[in-house]
């Protein structure tokens, strides 16, 4: 199944508006997509906040891509997430204390540090990470 690359997501500051811009495809196996194409769509990785964050044993690497499942929006500790934050992209871990949301990074690179935002900040989910690519 041809599933569209969209764009790019950064893996650290969100940087990069997020336009859907589905010039691509990558030809992905109806197994690994359960037969329904329509729920997935693919980024590139472009930073290293989430290089140490495995997914199915493979690093979320610089360059990579990553399979983002549409349906997938229940928020949790332990799986990562495609955010816009003020429309910007970016791939992070989730926590919520309180009143306030972080987006965490998991990486080698210590020079990446949580985002911290409150309730108010104009902040959505775009789904979870189900898989990474690199080749």
């Amino acid at each position: 199944m041809n599933i569209p690359i969209l764009w790019y997501a950064n893996a650290g500051t969100p940087l990069v508006d997020a336009v859907e811009a589905g010039y691509w495809v990558l030809p992905i196996s109806k197994k690994i997509i359960s037969w329904d194409e329509k729920n997935y769509f693919i980024l590139k990785v472009e930073g290293t906040s989430m290089n140490n964050f495995e997914i199915k044993w493979k690093l979320i690497e610089n360059w990579s891509y990553v399979l983002i499942k549409k349906d997938e929006t229940y928020l949790n500790n332990s799986d990562a997430f495609l955010f816009l934050v003020n429309w910007s992209a970016t791939l992070k871990k989730y926590k919520k204390d309180w009143d306030l949301i972080y987006l965490l990074p998991e990486s080698n690179d210590s020079y990446h540090k949580p985002i911290i935002l409150s309730e108010d900040d104009n902040i959505m989910v775009n789904w979870k990470i189900v898989d990474v690519f690199s080749f």
